[in-house]
């Protein structure tokens, strides 16, 4: 869990639901995402523009990646993490291998969150500004769409199953259900 004053995530034992440890991360972490594969954890650091990468057996930081933003999303079928730049419109992507920034892609105005489909191998982003959200093709890098229209779109999850993206709305406390996006 991210702890966004404190500057710090907080590991939690998901049989006990209590705190096991605090790891010290980059300026106001946003968001976390974790590769059950490798037991690696992204956290993205809006503050200082910065991902921590942690182990997440030993709770110990391994690399600060130059690149951070409100989201942080990963593929662990393809060992991808995907990272949004809301001050730059884009979205990096980390290898997940190497824990180095592979690629950077122009998305929409103000990428705020992402969701994956591992199944499909389809990102989302939802630009916030811009009212939109982007699908990032990751087959084909700096392949992009950006053809659903959705007003402050902010939080998003995927279904890989059933290829179904939830968004919420920033303003209107609404979730749309979009089935089978179109990349």
């Amino acid at each position: 869990m991210a702890n966004n004053h404190d500057n710090t995530i907080s590991v939690i034992d998901g049989k006990t639901n209590s705190v096991v440890n605090t790891v010290t991360v980059g300026k106001h972490p946003t968001g976390v995402a974790v590769n059950p594969a490798t037991d690696m954890v992204y956290v993205a650091n809006d503050g200082s523009n910065m991902t921590s990468v942690i182990d997440g057996k030993t709770y110990t930081l391994v690399k600060l990646v130059p690149v951070g933003g409100s989201g942080v999303a990963l593929d662990p079928n393809r060992n991808m993490v995907y990272v949004s730049n809301a001050r730059d419109d884009t979205v990096s992507v980390i290898d997940g291998k190497t824990n180095s920034l592979e690629d950077t892609i122009i998305v929409g105005n103000m990428p705020v969150f992402l969701a994956v489909n591992p199944m499909t191998n389809m990102i989302y982003v939802a630009n916030n500004g811009g009212n939109t959200i982007s699908g990032i093709n990751g087959n084909v890098k700096n392949t992009v769409t950006t053809n659903l229209l959705i007003q402050h779109p902010y939080g998003l999850a995927v279904n890989p199953e059933t290829n179904t993206l939830y968004v919420s709305n920033h303003d209107l406390n609404v979730l749309y259900v979009v089935r089978n996006p179109q990349s």
